[in-house]
């Protein structure tokens, strides 16, 4: 999620995080558990939806890549 949201309905800068499960079908039509994120403005209460599964996929890509070195070493 970005950390630096601005509200595209009414532009306020703040902003709280909820986490929320919701029941989803897999391909072999049983149900599966979903965890996700709602980011919601402060202000007016415009709310994204952010899957958990693919942040933390996001995440793990980050913490995985080794930082370059530089200079003479």
């Amino acid at each position: 999620m970005k950390l630096d949201f601005k509200c595209i309905k009414c532009g306020n800068n703040n902003y709280f995080v909820e986490t929320i499960v919701l029941p989803k079908k897999n391909s072999k039509l049983k149900l599966d558990i979903g965890t996700y994120y709602l980011k919601i403005c402060s202000n007016c209460g415009y709310t994204e939806i952010y899957s958990a599964k693919i942040l933390s996929n996001s995440k793990e890509k980050i913490l995985n890549v080794e930082p370059q070195k530089t200079g003479n070493s």
